[in-house]
């Protein structure tokens, strides 16, 4: 596709399984996003490797989804 630009996030591989970066995120045409804390330090629960593109916000995130609610609560569109 050319002139699309295609984004994904890393993964929440964590310390665990930190270079588990999934696909789409792994595929070479594709800017792969990792998550970093508020201090400019990669987050503990973000994926990491050589495939990371860059780092963007992934924490302490203002959001308007309702932390209360879980999946199995929403209704199905």
């Amino acid at each position: 596709f050319r002139g699309i630009v295609i984004v994904c996030a890393a993964a929440n591989g964590g310390l665990l399984n930190q270079f588990d970066i999934l696909f789409p995120a792994r595929y070479g045409h594709v800017l792969c996003i990792g998550s970093h804390s508020s201090k400019g330090r990669p987050s503990h629960f973000s994926s990491a490797g050589r495939e990371i593109d860059c780092l963007a916000a992934g924490e302490s995130v203002l959001s308007s989804y309702p932390t209360y609610l879980h999946s199995r609560d929403l209704p199905l569109a």
